[in-house]
């Protein structure tokens, strides 16, 4: 966690200006230019650490680069500042899949599916997707 903090440094700019990265960094997402996401997320975390947007952008970005430690550790910033959001909880689980954790992929996934239990959410689905998925895989191993 450490690591990560220590990389959100820059010119400090105003919460107007933060929000503008994270529309930098979702629209770099969009295509698919996976380091000017994180670029513009850690710009706008340096200036407001408090951030949901921020995190959720960045923890994206170094799992598309497959950084999954810090993917996972930016979802946990993430999930502290709002621990309801069931797509994150997703992302965090997929990472720690993605890592071999299994214990913690089962803790976030179950959180998710805690918190959409009808899978009314496309995050719920797609959590219950993953469940499936990995379970397949790991009764054929």
């Amino acid at each position: 966690m450490r690591q990560l903090e220590e990389e959100l440094v820059g010119p400090k700019l105003g919460h107007n200006d933060a929000l503008a990265m994270c529309a930098v960094a979702a629209s770099c997402l969009q295509e698919q230019d996976w380091q000017g996401a994180e670029i513009a997320a850690k710009a706008a975390l340096a200036n407001d650490r408090a951030l949901f947007h921020g995190w959720a952008l960045l923890g994206v970005s170094l799992a598309r680069q497959k950084d999954f430690r810090l993917a996972a550790e930016s979802f946990g910033h993430a999930l502290k500042l709002r621990p309801n959001n069931i797509e994150t909880w997703v992302s965090l689980g997929e990472s720690y899949i993605s890592l071999l954790d299994y214990k913690n992929a089962a803790l976030a996934l179950r959180r998710a599916l805690e918190l959409d239990p009808n899978a009314q959410h496309a995050s719920g689905r797609r959590a219950r997707a993953i469940v499936g998925r990995t379970i397949a895989k790991l009764s054929k191993n």
